[in-house]
C-alpha cells in the first residue's frame, strides 16, 4: 500500500521527464474471498496513496493515463454481486479518489486510436513514418 504507489509515481515522473505519457496501473488482485465492500475500501486507500505519491513526485495528472482495477468481490467470495453492483461500486470509488485533472479522456482516446491505426498499418506492411505527423 506504500511501496507500490511510490514506485508507480516514480515511474510516472520518469516517463514524463522523457516526454512519454505514463500508464499508471494500481491494482487490487481478484484472488481471495474478500467482499465487494472490502475491495472498495482497499482500492480507495490504494488510489489515495497513489495520488499522494504522484503529487509528491510532481507528476502532471493531465499528462497520465490511469488504469485502475474494477471493484470486485474476490474470486472465492461466496457472494458475487451483479455487474450493475460492480459498476456502481467502481464508479463511486473513482469519484471519491481520482482528481478531476486526470480526466484527459478525449486526448487519451485519440492517442490510442492513432496508435491502433499505426499498428494496424504496420501489420499490413503499410506503415510509414509520415503517419506519425497526422
Amino acid at each position: 500500500m506504500d511501496v507500490n504507489p511510490h514506485a508507480l509515481a516514480r515511474y510516472a515522473a520518469l516517463c514524463q521527464e522523457a516526454g512519454l505519457v505514463p500508464v499508471v496501473e494500481p491494482e487490487v488482485l481478484m484472488d481471495g474471498s474478500h467482499s465487494l465492500y472490502r475491495c472498495g475500501e482497499v482500492t480507495e486507500q490504494l488510489l489515495r496513496n497513489v495520488f499522494n505519491e504522484l503529487n509528491s513526485q510532481g507528476v502532471m495528472l493531465e499528462g497520465m493515463i490511469l488504469k485502475p482495477n474494477m471493484v470486485l468481490p474476490g474470486l472465492a467470495c461466496a457472494i458475487q454481486e451483479t455487474l450493475g453492483d460492480v459498476a456502481d461500486a467502481t464508479v463511486l470509488c473513482l469519484q471519491r479518489t481520482v482528481p478531476a485533472a486526470v480526466a484527459n479522456r478525449g486526448a487519451a482516446q485519440e492517442a490510442l486510436l492513432h496508435r491502433a491505426r499505426c499498428n494496424h498499418a504496420a501489420l499490413r506492411g503499410e506503415y510509414s513514418a509520415v503517419m506519425e505527423a497526422s
